[in-house]
């Protein structure tokens, strides 16, 4: 047996408008939108991998450009080196980073030279890929862009892909240039979050 139910009292309140749609989410993936403005402050095409931490983008990129027989040329101090709890080797599938001396943690051009050209072709040793410097160093000192020319002609003689780590807008104020002449233009070098796709 059931029992009728009594109907329920009508509300007083006005019904809520008919509610129009938001606006539609963005056609273009995030890292489309931030190639863009990427690309206009380094004066190039740029393809961009947005990623959580600084750690994440160093081994990732490390990892887009070197093998895992080959080597990363490093300062012994560099953050790669000293700060990533052997993510680069990690993510590199075992790739080889070798420490190089040098005052202020600043590779010098000529221990770069020599180890670039260390048992290259050699098929029982790591062969140099990579040439990663620090910017600004753990000491805090520089390179300037004579000395990044310098280290990149070193790097593209031995077709080895020059990336740098570290605060851009510090060493950009400090130098007292722009980022694409501290970058690319000074070494076709790679910036870990940004890296340069073209060279006008």
């Amino acid at each position: 047996m059931t029992t009728p139910q009594a109907p329920r009292p009508r509300s007083s309140r006005p019904s809520p408008p008919h509610r129009r749609p938001g606006p539609a989410l963005p056609r273009r993936p995030p890292h489309e939108q931030c190639a863009r403005p990427l690309a206009e402050i380094f004066g190039c095409d740029v393809d961009v991998l947005p990623v959580s931490t600084g750690s994440a983008a160093n081994a990732l990129s490390l990892a887009a450009l070197t093998p895992p027989w080959g080597s990363v040329l490093c300062h012994r101090d560099s953050h790669i080196n000293t700060d990533e709890g052997g993510a680069p080797e990690f993510f590199t599938s075992g790739a080889k980073l070798v420490s190089l001396p040098g005052d202020d943690a600043k590779i010098g051009v000529e221990q770069l030279h020599a180890a670039a050209n260390r048992k290259v072709g050699d098929v029982h040793s790591v062969q140099p890929s990579v040439v990663s410097i620090t910017q600004a160093t753990e000491t805090g000192a520089l390179y300037n862009l004579a000395e990044i020319r310098s280290l990149g002609l070193v790097a593209r003689t031995r077709a080895c892909a020059p990336t740098w780590t570290g605060p851009a807008s510090h060493a950009v104020a400090a130098l007292g240039c722009t980022p694409a002449e501290l970058t690319w233009q000074a070494a076709s070098t790679s910036f870990p979050s940004a890296r340069p796709r073209t060279v006008p």
